[in-house]
């Protein structure tokens, strides 16, 4: 989506990892950078269950989340 392509660059800059939960296969493309994942599927409560344990414990406490209005 166009506010992936658009926020991205800012995870680069920041070297924040960044992941995308849009179901739309056409974000991945060369515009993106080594810290955007996208774990392709969007069942938010079943990404935050996998991924919150590793983050709290390498990344630390503090996440932000970003999402268009």
């Amino acid at each position: 989506s166009h506010v992936v392509i658009g926020s991205a660059p800012a995870a680069g800059e920041a070297k924040m990892p960044y992941f995308v939960v849009s179901e739309g296969h056409h974000v991945a493309s060369t515009k993106l950078n080594r810290y955007v994942f996208q774990p392709g599927i969007t069942d938010v409560k079943s990404q935050i269950q996998a991924m919150a344990p590793w983050i709290a414990a390498n990344a630390g406490k503090k996440v932000t989340q970003i999402f268009p209005d």
